[in-house]
């Protein structure tokens, strides 16, 4: 089997990880949308370690909302979950006004999910540090980031 196979295989078995979690639990934060004529669905873009700060995120919308006793969800949809300079961004649709501080209520819950990540490993989910990987930035425990930096090293040599 060639990388590409391996490589595209690992990417499928990731996203049934992340419909199984996310996608399915949380179906109405993960709704289609429509935007320049296009319909996109949310990715959820982030390394396993990072599971449970989704699925915890998700989990804080819905109680936020109040899905689960019939409130209205507001018209709420994430459009994209990932890792962007280390730490995970959460961006999302709101298409109905929230009242008083409600939406900085929303973002704050967002904003605490984000500054964990930058203490959880992308991989593993142990404590962390966000690091510069040769031009990559990532948050990664000891033990991966070595790994990394093992890995460039073999396939690009000595940087110096």
């Amino acid at each position: 089997m060639s990388k590409e196979l391996e490589w595209e295989k690992k990417w499928k078995a990731r996203e049934k990880q992340i419909d199984d979690k996310f996608k399915t639990r949380f179906a109405w934060q993960f709704k289609e949308f429509k935007e320049g004529g296009y319909k996109y669905r949310a990715e959820v873009s982030t390394g396993e370690g990072w599971d449970n700060l989704v699925r915890d995120m998700c989990q804080e919308v819905e109680d936020f909302f109040g899905v689960g006793m019939g409130y209205p969800d507001k018209g709420f949809k994430w459009t994209q979950i990932k890792s962007k300079f280390g730490t995970l961004r959460a961006y999302f649709r709101c298409d109905k006004k929230l009242e008083g501080e409600g939406m900085q209520k929303l973002l704050d819950l967002i904003h605490k999910y984000e500054e964990r990540s930058a203490i959880t490993c992308e991989v593993c989910g142990a404590d962390a540090k966000t690091q510069n990987l040769g031009g990559w930035i990532a948050t990664l425990c000891p033990t991966h980031y070595e790994q990394h930096m093992k890995e460039r090293q073999e396939r690009y040599g000595d940087d110096d």
